[in-house]
């Protein structure tokens, strides 16, 4: 008989992270390509789009490069910071 050991409070952690990164990477190909086009033409995808998208390790070094291009949407930037 086998007794069933529950998993370790790290094993759990580890695995609800992976699969929050791994529900991110599906996204993250059409919104790269929205801030990209931002990036490019300089239009603002606006403040709630941008922190949509902050929970996203890769899309958070974008949105810097995008903020630091376009320091006039820094008060975004100040906001997103407190949040992390």
């Amino acid at each position: 008989m086998k007794v069933k050991v529950p998993p370790h409070p790290y094993q759990i952690l580890k695995n609800g992270r992976i699969r929050r990164l791994l529900l991110l990477s599906n996204t993250r190909p059409e919104r790269m390509q929205k801030l990209k086009v931002a990036l490019n033409l300089g239009q603002n995808p606006g403040f709630e789009y941008l922190l949509s998208c902050w929970d996203d390790p890769a899309l958070q070094i974008v949105i810097k490069k995008l903020l630091a291009k376009y320091p006039q949407w820094g008060v975004a930037c100040e906001v997103m910071v407190e949040v992390q």
